[in-house]
């Protein structure tokens, strides 16, 4: 029977095999996040504080024209409302976020 150690769990011999390794690319580390990235946008839609204007441009997936309109309704910067519907912040290349 195996030891248990201070929070190490044995592992079998084969998981430490050895493998060629690469080193990860900044395109590879994007994907990951595009892979695990969450979105709140199905959690918004269903709100009864939402805006009807707010939620079918959620609906259509107008994510610009919904952070807008968050914006404007509810007093969020540019950044927040980008981090909250999972887009960038910057239009025409720069942030005109008045945080």
């Amino acid at each position: 029977m195996a030891q248990v150690v201070m929070g190490h769990i044995p592992q079998h011999p084969a998981d430490h095999v050895s493998r060629p390794s690469r080193r990860k690319s900044h395109d590879d580390y994007e994907e990951e996040m595009v892979a695990m990235s969450f979105s709140v946008v199905p959690l918004l839609i269903g709100e009864d504080w939402l805006s009807a204007k707010a939620r079918q441009a959620l609906i259509e997936n107008r994510l610009k024209d919904a952070a807008e309109l968050l914006m404007e309704e509810y007093g969020l910067s540019r950044a927040e409302a980008s981090d909250l519907l999972g887009i960038s912040a910057r239009q025409d290349g720069t942030d005109k976020s008045t945080d």
